[in-house]
């Protein structure tokens, strides 16, 4: 089944866009979801810790000169953390009505800046610090930007 269809709209399961009926104004709704799926895309693209991970460790072990064992114990604390508020987080923000928004955009913005603190600083205890608030604001933003 390639769709699943409620009162308001039509909800793609494979990936795919959504088909416009301009007859019953369906097109702007249409328009709508593909700016949010692509709104959506690059926040996970410039927030989400696996897809940058690799570039930061690149950095640190080769130019920075950092043993791998350190940035592999910056990767266990960031992703345990990760492991450990994923629960938290999501009562959160099925408690939170109103701040919803606030604490998503809080979260990106936090997590956005550890993932690039690497270029403004090789500390370990900052990084790893940067790091492991980086897991806790990846466990916030993306079930809080789908809710």
């Amino acid at each position: 089944m390639a769709a699943t269809t409620t009162e308001d709209s039509t909800i793609q399961l494979d990936g795919t866009d959504p088909p416009a009926d301009d007859a019953s104004g369906d097109a702007a709704k249409a328009k709508d979801y593909l700016l949010a799926k692509r709104a959506l895309t690059a926040v996970n693209f410039f927030v989400e810790t696996n897809r940058l991970e690799p570039y930061a460790a690149v950095y640190l072990v080769d130019k920075m000169g950092w043993p791998k064992v350190d940035f592999g114990i910056v990767s266990l604390v960031m992703n345990v953390a990760m492991v450990v508020f994923q629960t938290p987080a999501g009562d959160l923000l099925d408690k939170t009505k109103r701040g919803k928004k606030i604490i998503t955009t809080a979260a990106i913005l936090v997590a956005a800046f550890t993932t690039v603190m690497v270029v403004w600083t090789s500390n370990f205890w900052a990084i790893l610090f940067g790091k492991t608030v980086e897991g806790i604001c990846s466990t916030i933003f993306l079930p809080a930007l789908m809710s």
